[in-house]
């Protein structure tokens, strides 16, 4: 590609994948340059197959992703309860990504609303999905072209994800829920210990009991993530490639 572009070429890792034999023997025979990662683990691998690379601050858009909207309105847009706090998650609706512990939280908690908006970008799981709304998880299909919109009517952001490959290595969405000001609930995801430490509107969990308790326990009041998404904007982003 650098040959053919007939200039700088730089190489972006989102993603850990653990690699086969034959991939190792043809990555190491290969001279990278300009590669970029999103973590240190990651970055970590990369080195020991004799690659440097640097780590990349993923961007969002913060000016569509930010507190306001009338709640109330857009929840009756999109035909969610008005009457129960929401739980949101936004991804691919597939089991692998433990998005049963939605299910679990939905039964355990049944005075608030689990929103699950998958992505409509992937093959979905339908049958895990029936279980899903069967057990009264509200679950949003279609593409939706102001999903702004759907951060903004809920009450807390979820991430379940623990698999390293059910992810980016930093979740764009836990960075569009933090810029909406939305209490983030996580698992100790890819990069994300790295960059944001536990307070009284971030939290790390390791199973959905803990999810459960917080919810129970009042979490999130009062809540100010977005001056923590400041770093993680497109134009940092870019600045970063461009000086790469």
């Amino acid at each position: 590609l650098e040959k053919f572009l007939r200039g700088k070429l730089s190489v972006g890792g989102v993603q850990r994948k653990k690699l086969t034999g034959w991939q190792h023997k043809i990555l190491c025979q290969l001279r990278f340059r300009n590669i970029f990662v999103l973590s240190s683990a990651m970055a970590n691998e990369v080195h020991r197959l004799g690659i440097h690379a640097r780590i990349l601050n993923i961007g969002i858009d913060r000016q569509r992703y930010a507190p306001g909207g009338d709640v109330p309105a857009l929840r009756n847009k999109y035909g969610i309860p008005a009457d129960r706090p929401v739980l949101l998650h936004v991804g691919h609706i597939r089991e692998s990504r433990n998005i049963r512990w939605l299910l679990e939280i939905q039964q355990a908690v049944p005075d608030i609303q689990v929103l699950l908006v998958g992505s409509t970008a992937t093959q979905q799981d339908d049958a895990f999905c029936q279980r899903l709304v069967h057990a009264g998880v509200i679950v949003l299909r279609d593409f939706i072209p102001d999903i702004q919109e759907i951060y903004q009517l809920a009450n807390w952001y979820c991430f379940p994800v623990v698999k390293d490959d059910g992810a980016m290595e930093t979740p764009l969405s836990i960075l569009e829920g933090m810029a909406v000001d939305l209490p983030v609930i996580t698992t100790r995801f890819g990069r994300l210990p790295e960059l944001f430490e536990e307070d009284s509107c971030y939290r790390y969990v390791d199973s959905s009991a803990d999810i459960i308790q917080l919810l129970r326990s009042g979490f999130g009041h009062g809540c100010h993530n977005r001056p923590k998404t400041e770093p993680y904007t497109w134009r940092a982003t870019v600045e970063t490639l461009l000086r790469g």
